[in-house]
């Protein structure tokens, strides 16, 4: 009696270890020549690619996606040196972790690139409440990136996106943006979805990020420029820590730490492109 087994050919692809995603066997592989600063969370704050040492206040670990996890406390944060990942001499980024937290009620700060001299930082991701008829939706998470850009007139971008599913479960979560082409993207679990900034029809995949007001100037963004960068915050705003990260402003009442869990945070000095994004959350994804 002769036994015929037939593999799924996308099967043996994403789940046998000898097979590439993307090309790649390991996550560790995607983008490795770009990679600037990589968090595991493996009841550690290091850093394992410059080996930049966190301070901790509050926070902790749980089970992550992969391993542990950083675990957010009320008025809780991890705070770094800004110079040794390489963070403030960025011109073009990918900011990619995995996320697993609750609806806030109010601005929830995830990570911030100071700028000390400025009420938001160089470089901003927040989530806000997202409510329907007034009622918190159990789904969805409003999410917010700030750019600030010393090069040009127009200096802040504020670029805002919906991700579905986000909600009390893991969801992966990328921001690319390229100096070249001035375009940026959000990524959630691999795939492009649309974001609403200025000077670019609502809810845009890729919209190109303008330097003057994009209501009368065509002036790209182009290489950004921070400035008065010194430090890096996980899991608040640069404003509310203890010191401010800032000396414009101290904590405000609508602003809060964030209190959930973030995994496998990486940072590049280039925009990722679409297949490496979804390779990298596909092989994280499988422990890999």
């Amino acid at each position: 009696m002769t036994t015929i087994m037939i593999a799924c050919e996308k099967d043996m692809d994403e789940y046998a270890p000898e097979r590439p995603i993307g090309g790649y066997f390991s996550s560790f592989e995607v983008g490795s020549e770009n990679k600037v600063a990589h968090w595991a969370f493996e009841n550690s704050l290091n850093d394992s690619v410059a080996a930049i040492a966190g301070t901790a206040k509050s926070t902790t670990f749980a089970a992550g996606k992969k391993g542990q996890a950083f675990k957010g406390a009320a008025d809780g944060y991890a705070l770094y040196d800004a110079a040794g990942a390489k963070m403030p001499a960025l011109q073009s980024f990918t900011i990619a972790f995995w996320m697993n937290t609750t609806q806030p009620d109010i601005a929830t700060g995830v990570f911030s690139l100071n700028n000390s001299k400025d009420f938001w930082g160089s470089l901003d991701i927040y989530m806000e409440s997202y409510k329907q008829n007034n009622v918190p939706n159990p789904d969805t998470a409003f999410m917010k990136v700030h750019i600030n850009n010393d090069n040009v007139t127009w200096k802040g971008q504020f670029i805002d996106f919906k991700v579905p599913a986000a909600i009390g479960k893991w969801v992966h979560v990328a921001a690319t943006y390229d100096a070249t082409t001035s375009v940026f993207n959000i990524y959630a679990n691999g795939q492009a979805i649309g974001v609403n900034s200025a000077g670019n029809p609502a809810n845009t995949k890729g919209p190109k990020l303008r330097g003057d007001n994009p209501a009368t100037s065509d002036v790209l963004y182009g290489p950004i420029k921070f400035v008065n960068a010194s430090k890096m915050v996980f899991g608040t705003f640069q404003f509310q820590t203890t010191p401010s990260l800032t000396t414009t402003d101290n904590a405000q009442s609508w602003a809060q730490s964030f209190t959930g869990l973030l995994d496998e945070f990486r940072i590049y000095d280039k925009a990722l492109s679409e297949s490496d994004v979804n390779a990298l959350f596909k092989l994280e994804g499988l422990g890999r």
